[in-house]
């Protein structure tokens, strides 16, 4: 769904069990940091309830609420987390205009879907023409998510008072902040690896277009939930631990001396920290290794150059180098506040400082507000 340019607008970004918030203003050719904030929704008791994306919407509103009591602007942009409730395809389909496509795409979607068109909210973007058995195709994207999903956010943002007309998905999100950053028209192939609470999703985009797309199951709640096994605690302490504690051993340090680093907890209990975070991490890379080998082998395409890390899962210490040594190639976390001008009567700097991947998502939806 899109939406007309303002001079402010509000990127929200509402997983399940975060919000984050970002609002930006446009002066001239600059980009003003309004506004930016984090809260933590409470997380469910047991490990089967933190699998829904459900809201609690009596606690999951006030929330919202007062982070957005501060914001200047009355408009909000969100995004749906990716997952089982959203399907994107990569379809090759006759040359077509746009126009003509719009008017053909539920039928394609009816094809390619596990839904039906009329479950589902479908938008498309055209990325180009490819060349297969003599014939001239149109490579589209497809995204097609839940209308019962889209529903609730926008039921969400209607009771706390403001208005949106734009639902986005987060790893697009994402991509409009890479743009941001690199300029839409860098010739660089990235993947860009957003790490949220329940999913991991990988967009390969090359000039702005995204080539390549697949969620993984698997994300920052699985680090809290591992931490909460190996250590017996609960979901609250685990997260505690890991956002203070929590970090990969770099592949350049002794893991017993790192250990020892870590203050607070004793020696065994950081041999354990580090175990339980490195049988996530190492998943987590056989499944990029997995997409990757998938991207070269049975797509074709160009080789992947660099990763860019952003979500919450980014944050963790040294996932970088680790994800670097493991596959070969330059991991980097995703940075843009260097390029805004920021309203420091309005923000501390400590809120913006290093925290880039957290708020990429939400950035990327303020942009889109912005119809930037």
């Amino acid at each position: 769904m899109l939406g007309f340019g303002k001079k402010t607008a509000i990127g929200l970004d509402i997983s399940s069990d975060s919000v984050k918030l970002v609002e930006l203003m446009k002066k001239g050719n600059k980009i003003v940091l309004l506004n930016i904030g984090m809260a933590k929704i409470p997380k469910p008791e047991t490990l089967s309830e933190s699998k829904t994306l459900k809201f609690d919407q009596e606690n999951t509103i006030p929330i919202i609420s007062n982070l957005l009591k501060r914001c200047k602007s009355r408009y909000v942009v969100t995004s749906v987390p990716c997952g089982e409730f959203v399907v994107i395809k990569h379809l090759k389909l006759p040359v077509a205009t746009e126009k003509e496509l719009r008017e053909s795409i539920k039928f394609e979607a009816d094809e390619h879907i596990p839904f039906s068109a009329e479950e589902v909210e479908i938008d498309f973007e055209i990325i180009g023409e490819v060349y297969e058995n003599k014939e001239t195709l149109m490579e589209v994207l497809l995204v097609a998510v839940k209308k019962d999903i889209v529903n609730q956010y926008q039921e969400i943002i209607k009771k706390v008072g403001f208005k949106t007309d734009i639902i986005s998905v987060d790893t697009f999100s994402l991509r409009d902040t890479w743009d941001f950053q690199k300029g839409v028209n860098d010739n660089e192939v990235v993947a860009l690896i957003d790490i949220g609470a329940k999913t991991t999703s990988i967009n390969v985009v090359e000039k702005s277009k995204s080539h390549f797309n697949r969620v993984i199951h698997l994300g920052g709640n699985d680090f809290t939930e591992a931490l909460a096994r190996t250590l017996r605690l609960s979901l609250e302490e685990a997260e505690d631990l890991k956002i203070s504690k929590g970090k990969v051993p770099s592949p350049f340090e002794d893991v017993e001396v790192a250990a020892m680093n870590i203050s607070v907890i004793t020696e065994d209990e950081s041999m354990l920290l580090f175990s339980a975070i490195n049988s996530v991490v190492n998943r987590l890379m056989n499944e990029i290794m997995r997409s990757f080998s998938y991207y070269y082998t049975q797509l074709k395409k160009e080789g992947i150059e660099r990763i860019i890390l952003g979500g919450g899962g980014a944050k963790l210490l040294n996932i970088d180098d680790y994800l670097a040594n493991g596959l070969g190639m330059p991991v980097d976390k995703i940075s843009f506040f260097d390029k805004l001008e920021i309203d420091f009567d309005q923000i501390k700097k400590d809120e913006v400082y290093l925290q880039d991947p957290i708020y990429a998502v939400s950035f990327g939806l303020a942009l889109r507000g912005l119809n930037l």
